[in-house]
């Protein structure tokens, strides 16, 4: 499955899907190449099995995208399908920024500590049926011990309790140890690639790692393909 950019801006912004934070402001900007192949691939996996209602979305290095596509497939659940999803940020080691909290916002590390419970950790965005879990702040020396603990799994059992799907952004394979348990967390795992970068052979030694998880499919992210503008301008009718 491809996630491409390229085209017009014009048809960019008049089919752009908007994800917003709770106060209504853009969290999330979604291109309808990238909604419009997403919706296929979920249609497809579908086809052939049950979806799985935990996903970990993985990749081999770490920026190769798995933030934004978990987001985008939790937009995808959310938005056409009338799911209701939580993305779980479990990346303690290179915490996101492009969320739309705060990396030290309270969250998941604080429940395994015991500061604090699911419900008021969670981050509601500006549609009612997908929400967010923050990672929250998790000392180095905590992390092998809780990552690997049963507190970890009794926590993402009740949160399951209370969404249809779980997707969880993991770090990537080939950057900590700690990426294995975390994604094992999940059913099933989408692999995200990022086009030019990772080589085939970085890619089988991550996957090797996790041989257990089922592996849905290969997420081919920020790929670029120029077409002459005549032809363009056929297709999208500028």
């Amino acid at each position: 499955m491809l996630t491409q950019t390229h085209t017009s801006k014009a048809r960019f912004k008049e089919a752009t899907i908007i994800l917003p934070a709770q106060d209504g402001k853009t969290a999330f900007l979604f291109s309808p190449e990238i909604f419009e192949q997403l919706r296929y691939m979920l249609t497809r996996t579908q086809a052939d099995d049950e979806l799985p209602h935990r996903i970990s979305i993985v990749s081999t290095l770490h920026g190769e995208g798995v933030t934004y596509v978990a987001n985008a497939l939790g937009a995808v659940l959310a938005h056409d399908m009338g799911f209701n999803v939580c993305i779980v940020d479990l990346n303690w080691h290179f915490p996101a920024t492009v969320y739309p909290f705060q990396p030290d916002q309270p969250g998941l590390a604080d429940v395994l500590d015991g500061k604090a419970i699911l419900r008021d950790v969670l981050v509601c965005s500006g549609w009612q049926n997908l929400s967010w879990l923050p990672a929250g702040q998790m000392n180095s020396t905590q992390n092998p011990q809780m990552i690997r603990g049963s507190a970890l799994k009794a926590a993402i059992d009740d949160l399951a309790t209370q969404f249809d799907y779980l997707l969880f952004d993991v770090p990537a394979i080939l950057t900590t140890s700690d990426s294995i348990p975390l994604a094992s967390l999940a059913k099933a795992c989408y692999v995200v690639v990022q086009q030019g970068v990772t080589t085939e052979r970085e890619i089988t030694t991550a996957l090797d790692q996790i041989p257990g998880i089922r592996k849905l499919g290969i997420i081919l992210n920020q790929v670029n393909y120029h077409s002459p503008k005549v032809l363009l301008r056929a297709l999208i009718g500028n």
